[in-house]
């Protein structure tokens, strides 16, 4: 509809760690039909990221995000679980290589190098926008995660909400 329309396309990656999204943008850049507003495709992808301050860090809280998805492939929706939990569950051998191989192409580790992962990604598809979502089972992990990406490519960001705001 957006390449019909000559609206700008955004594509959710990590609904399925990017399974199809090449072919969906091939699509998109063959049926684009130009608009005044638009005289050109626009292309954004949204992925799933997690940094952290060591890769170790970051595959750690990763966990429970595995766990979730092994469950979602099997149509069991479940919430995410702490991470020692998610770690700690005893999978059976064909989870465990799953895990494996989603670690080998998830977005996870220090935020330079998924910045670098991100960005490369972006270059590879000759996409114009990248976002990034993160959930996480520990709030302040999520929060660390955006702010590791964001210094790694450059932007400022205060320490807190209320950061140079007077008190009262």
């Amino acid at each position: 509809m957006a390449a019909h329309f000559g609206l700008p396309y955004a594509f959710a990656w990590f609904f399925t760690d990017g399974k199809g999204g090449a072919e969906a943008l091939d699509l998109y850049r063959k049926l684009y039909q130009p608009s005044p507003r638009h005289p050109e495709p626009h292309i954004a992808l949204c992925v799933w990221a997690l940094a952290a301050a060591t890769e170790e860090e970051a595959q750690f809280h990763f966990s429970s995000r595995a766990q979730v998805r092994l469950l979602r492939d099997r149509g069991i929706f479940a919430p995410l679980e702490p991470p020692a939990v998610a770690a700690a569950h005893p999978y059976a051998e064909a989870e465990a290589a799953r895990i494996a191989e989603m670690r080998k192409v998830a977005f996870v580790g220090t935020g330079a190098r998924v910045a670098e992962r991100i960005a490369d990604l972006a270059r590879r598809l000759d996409v114009q926008e990248m976002a990034v979502v993160t959930w996480t089972y520990d709030e302040a992990v999520r929060r660390n995660s955006y702010r590791l990406l964001a210094e790694a490519i450059g932007l400022t960001v205060p320490l807190s909400p209320l950061a140079g705001r007077g008190s009262g």
